[in-house]
């Protein structure tokens, strides 16, 4: 009697293979066969935080050195300032900067502190500004006009550094036409 041997249908094995190549997939992911790229991105985005880090102490020692404060200028063309990483690959900004840039993206978000001296605009002891007068008015309506002067500020690590970074041009404006420092929660005064 011959028998013929009795052959699998192709498609059970193609659906074999594909089985084996998903459990193949399956264990070398469990069995940590992807930590190293994982390790790689961790340790890319330590690197960007501590460049950041580095970036704040280059601030503060060289606001040290000049006085104690740093003007407005210099802080906003440093390199904590001006600094920007692509971290898109941990699920964050294309361009992530080192302060928090407000976005829900940003990943890096180092807190800094640095005292500023920055240009103000501000009226007279006894003035306050008026818009329809476009000057300082005083309460029996005689007008004076805007000082310019440099206040110093304390910008801390609960600071808003995108304003201080991007957009502030005077330490504090009475006039309420241009971003300031103070806007930015950092505390300035005239001395």
């Amino acid at each position: 009697m011959g028998r013929k041997g009795q052959a699998l249908p192709l498609n059970t094995l193609v659906l074999g293979a594909l089985a084996l190549l998903v459990l193949l997939v399956l264990s070398y992911i469990f069995m940590g066969g992807t930590a190293g790229w994982g390790a790689t991105l961790a340790k890319q985005m330590q690197t960007y935080i501590q460049n950041c880090q580095s970036y704040c102490e280059q601030l503060r020692n060289w606001a040290s050195t000049s006085g104690g404060y740093l003007s407005l200028s210099d802080v906003q063309s440093s390199a904590f300032c001006t600094a920007v990483y692509d971290t898109s690959k941990y699920k964050g900004a294309v361009a992530d900067h080192c302060y928090d840039d407000g976005t829900a993206s940003g990943e890096i978000k180092v807190k800094c502190s640095v005292a500023i001296m920055a240009p103000a605009k501000i009226c007279p002891e006894g003035y306050e500004w008026s818009n329809t007068e476009g000057k300082c008015v005083d309460e029996e309506g005689n007008t004076a006009p805007i000082e310019e002067t440099t206040y110093y500020c304390s910008c801390d690590a609960n600071a808003n550094w995108k304003i201080i970074c991007t957009s502030a041009q005077y330490a504090k404006d009475d006039t309420g036409t241009y971003t300031t420092l103070e806007d930015a929660n950092c505390t300035c005064s005239p001395s």
